[in-house]
């Protein structure tokens, strides 16, 4: 699938983008990352393709610790970007559940959703509060990300923003998913804690709010619309109830200080080509992304090869 405008969509996991910038900087060689960012930016440069970056690339790039690494970072996102970013994901999921609704009640076919936009038009303009309320404001984070890529600085505020969600993140992570490890639960029982759970919070509860006044319908109907099928008409739900059920049944592991970003990365699985990660994230992300068609990687040889046969060498 192709969700830029007919220009493939890759999305590289912050792990990528951090060991070419270390190898750039000669901190750590690695002629694979840098074989892979040759490769990338010649296909960017011709228009083949699009590498976007998201509100957790900006996340994990604040909390670096030195200057030349997080500007490095930032000058790679720039290069390979160009300026395009995922939206923020709960408007693409307001975008996905309108969509349901609509196929269902006036016979409209879904309309294609359209995940990428450009920088800071591509977040909401007010504050994203979480369950823990530790969400920065995103068209700040956003702001900041693009003036650093033309300043090659990245703003301490952000940083601090960062390290505390973060650490707020893991904590409330860590404990939901410890209590559902020594539960024992199935893989289904997992999967249907996190869909209610979600359906159920502040966020998805307000958009079903926002859907029912804008289609004058009850919000127990749209409830329904939107559920429907395991979530199928709404990826962007459906791949993170799977994908967080899979870490803490699946594996059975306490959860780690980045796993709630690398969550928060594969919510773009649905809208990329190829996606390039970790090897444990892919793990998951192979197995929630039966849910659509992207390939999903974790070698960057792999990822030149997959390239190389789309797009002569």
């Amino acid at each position: 699938m192709t969700s830029s405008g007919g220009v493939a969509v890759v999305y590289l996991d912050q792990c990528h983008l951090s060991r070419i910038a270390k190898a750039n900087l000669g901190r750590a060689p690695d002629p694979d990352e840098l074989a892979l960012f040759e490769r990338l930016l010649q296909l960017v440069e011709a228009g083949k393709i699009v590498c976007p970056y998201s509100f957790w690339h900006i996340l994990e790039t604040a909390a670096y610790d030195t200057d030349d690494a997080r500007d490095e970072i930032v000058r790679i996102v720039g290069l390979l970007s160009q300026g395009r970013c995922f939206k923020w994901p709960y408007d693409v999921v307001m975008d996905e559940m309108t969509g349901a609704v609509d196929a269902v009640l006036i016979s409209n076919p879904r309309p294609t959703i359209r995940p990428i936009g450009n920088g800071v038009d591509s977040f909401p303009r007010d504050v994203i509060q979480d369950h823990a309320r530790a969400y920065i404001a995103s068209v700040e984070a956003s702001q900041r990300f693009r003036e650093s890529i033309a300043m090659g600085r990245e703003a301490p505020k952000i940083r601090a923003d960062a390290a505390r969600f973060s650490s707020i993140q893991h904590e409330i992570e860590t404990e939901m998913a410890s209590a559902r490890i020594a539960n024992r639960l199935s893989l289904e029982e997992a999967r249907a804690i996190e869909t209610d759970a979600f359906m159920n919070g502040t966020l998805i509860s307000d958009l079903i709010t926002r859907i029912a006044e804008l289609r004058s319908l009850p919000r127990p109907e749209v409830r329904s619309l939107v559920i429907r099928d395991e979530l199928i008409h709404v990826p962007t739900l459906a791949m993170m109830a799977e994908i967080r059920a899979r870490r803490d049944v699946a594996f059975g592991r306490t959860p780690r200080l980045g796993d709630a970003f690398d969550v928060g990365h594969l919510l773009a699985l649905p809208y990329c080509d190829w996606f390039l990660t970790e090897k444990y994230a892919a793990s998951m992300a192979r197995e929630a992304g039966k849910l659509c068609t992207t390939t999903v990687l974790s070698q960057p040889a792999e990822l030149i090869a997959e390239l190389d046969s789309r797009f002569s060498a």
